[in-house]
């Protein structure tokens, strides 16, 4: 794991490579870390979250949730959502451990995760600069949704 110490004021930083959702490589770096454990952690979880993959934590997937939809909505809808996520979600499904909705959890986040996806490919296929990245774009987006050839435009 890329994982460094900065001599000069002794803190930890991370150096985390990923594909994004175009297939561009990109790097990102994030510094401060008190514990060379502390900065694994996030970049285990930073992984993690960019892959898309199911096997995050629950914590990761609701901060991935947070990201997503609280600059979508007003502020009292907002304040609504977190508090039925703090109150109701996180006591039920988290804090209790409730193994026996373990398959309806994932499937839920999956179809959550899938639907962030979709809506990301429908605004890049809507606002994509160049002509290029919106067929891309609209390629990508009508695959996902199971669109065959013959019914595309």
């Amino acid at each position: 794991m890329p994982v460094f110490k900065n001599e000069g004021n002794g803190t930890w930083y991370v150096m985390a490579r990923y594909v994004n959702w175009k297939g561009e490589r990109k790097q990102k770096c994030k510094r401060g870390f008190a514990t060379k454990k502390e900065a694994q952690e996030w970049e285990r979880m930073f992984q993690l979250q960019n892959s898309s993959d199911m096997d995050m934590s629950f914590e990761a997937f609701i901060e991935l949730y947070i990201r997503d939809m609280k600059s979508r909505l007003k502020e009292n809808t907002w304040l609504t959502k977190e508090h039925i996520i703090r109150t109701k979600i996180l006591l039920r499904f988290h804090l209790v451990e409730d193994e026996s909705c373990e398959k309806e959890i994932k499937q839920g986040l999956e179809k959550k995760l899938d639907r962030m996806v979709m809506r990301d490919l429908y605004g890049k296929f809507k606002t994509a600069p160049t002509e290029g990245e919106r067929e891309r774009a609209r390629k990508e987006y009508l695959d996902r949704r199971g669109v065959p050839e013959s019914f595309r435009w």
